[in-house]
């Protein structure tokens, strides 16, 4: 069986239109977010959360390292990366394993991603139950991404 090559992501520079594809992309995806949000999809709205953040932390990975080993990574192991690399207190505090806020969200994201139709024992929650509990990640995953966001675009300058 062969390995499959990883997967590198793609730098923007002067000249090849990655920034700009990936502006349109961010816009796009944090728009759904929003309008998923408002319609009730709120699993996506957790998604697209998720591969957000997971972008930034890659970018913010890629400039720290100088290399792709962080590209297209789990949270975890990018929260791993950002608790060796990072310097900033702020982000380390967000993503921290266990304490940070992002661990707890990502923790949250796990238990609902995996156990929306399923039944645990002694669970007697109805699926209205479920989804609220959806909307309330949901809705702290806009607000952990935004602050994640926040933080890196004022390390960049």
């Amino acid at each position: 069986m062969s390995k499959k090559p990883n997967k590198i992501r793609a730098t923007a520079n002067a000249t090849d239109g990655v920034g700009m594809q990936r502006y349109a992309t961010y816009k796009a995806a944090i728009s759904r977010i929003s309008e998923s949000i408002k319609k009730g999809f709120y699993l996506e709205a957790i998604t697209l959360c998720e591969s957000l953040i997971a972008d930034r932390l890659e970018s913010r990975l890629k400039y720290l390292t100088d290399s792709d080993v962080y590209s297209f990574k789990t949270l975890g192991k990018l929260q791993e990366g950002i608790g060796i690399h990072e310097t900033n207190k702020s982000l380390i505090d967000l993503v921290k394993f266990k304490t940070g806020t992002l661990d707890k969200w990502r923790d949250s994201r796990n238990k609902v991603l995996h156990a929306m139709a399923k039944i645990e024992n002694g669970d007697s929650r109805e699926w209205e139950d479920k989804m609220e509990e959806c909307k309330r990640i949901a809705l702290a995953g806009e607000e952990l991404r935004k602050e994640i966001f926040k933080i890196i675009d004022k390390l960049k300058r």
